[in-house]
């Protein structure tokens, strides 16, 4: 009898020792792994879960080159990711109040919608004038990234857009808003003539 249990305890970590040598090969290395659960059903809710022995330990999303690893519990269908929450709207404010100069770092401000739309999103600014911009924030709203000075005067139609998840820049979401510039050199040319009243 206690043969038979030495031929099976070999046996058994010839087959383990087998298994792991045939996930390593052609720059991949799969012999890392742990026990984590065991055999059974879990009910409720509506809800069964069936687990195994080793099934990979939940865990972030581990991701590198093109391959992304999902761990969580085993399941009949294939893993999805999760849903990413894209942007919907964005509504750029012109911020600075008043006259706007040529030497007026002008302040703008762009709100995003949803509130919970998945960060950094990414964004471009193009102020008008030949100056643009592109980066990604986490910021919402968007703001000191978007500061701007114009250095001609004239009318400009300043254009935002912003895009995240698997979404092009070709499909962001714009807005514009118009920034009037002014020059102070133009009330410094007018003559101001005191008023004389008689009787």
């Amino acid at each position: 009898m206690r043969g038979k249990r030495l031929l099976l305890a070999i046996a058994l970590t010839l087959a383990v020792a087998g298994a792991a040598l045939a996930q390593t090969g052609n720059g991949y290395d799969l012999t890392w792994w742990t026990v984590d659960g065991g055999g059974g059903e879990v009910q409720g809710g509506g809800y069964t879960l069936t687990g195994t022995a080793g099934q990979p330990e939940p865990g972030p999303v581990l991701a590198g080159g093109d391959y992304a690893l999902y761990s969580g519990f085993w399941s009949a269908a294939s893993a999805t990711p999760p849903a990413c929450t894209a942007v919907t709207t964005v509504d750029l404010i012109l911020v600075t109040a008043g006259d706007i100069y040529t030497d007026t770092a002008v302040q703008f401000s762009a709100n995003i919608a949803p509130n919970h739309a998945d960060k950094p999103y990414n964004y471009a600014v193009d102020y008008d004038d030949g100056d643009t911009a592109t980066s990604t924030s986490s910021a919402d709203p968007l703001t000191t990234p978007l500061d701007h000075t114009f250095n001609t005067v004239g009318n400009y139609d300043v254009l935002v857009k912003v895009w995240n998840c698997t979404m092009t820049e070709a499909e962001a979401k714009t807005d514009t808003v118009r920034v009037t510039v002014l020059t102070r050199a133009d009330l410094d040319e007018h003559i101001f003539l005191p008023i004389v009243m008689k009787n």
